[in-house]
């Protein structure tokens, strides 16, 4: 059994991340690390290079989050994604969906 969707960069891990790791190795075969925020896409990057084969990282932009970033932000991210793109996977929160929220945003702009 594996998560499927969890979010270990989230701050609310940082006093016990690794315990947290530690105990799910106890239990489960591994964990995709669903990345919804630019910001945290590095820890989620660092996280599955501490534990290769056990996190396996999802990089995306979460629909709320992408309404509040610039197309020059998400232009940035999509060309970090497609860099690191041999260590992650894509998912609906991938490019397209990028796309997609930030059409959705000038459009409310308008």
């Amino acid at each position: 059994m594996i998560d499927s969707h969890c979010h270990l960069e989230f701050r609310h891990f940082d006093k016990n991340r690794e315990k947290v790791i530690r105990e799910s190795k106890k239990r489960i075969k591994g964990i995709i690390d669903s990345c919804a925020r630019i910001k945290t896409a590095d820890m989620v990057l660092e996280l599955h290079e501490k534990h290769p084969k056990f996190i396996f990282p999802s990089l995306g932009l979460h629909p709320k989050q992408a309404v509040k970033v610039s197309e020059t932000e998400v232009d940035e991210y999509k060309g970090f994604i497609e860099k690191n793109r041999k260590k992650h996977s894509r998912g609906r929160r991938g490019g397209s969906r990028l796309l997609s929220c930030q059409k959705t945003k000038r459009k409310a702009e308008k």
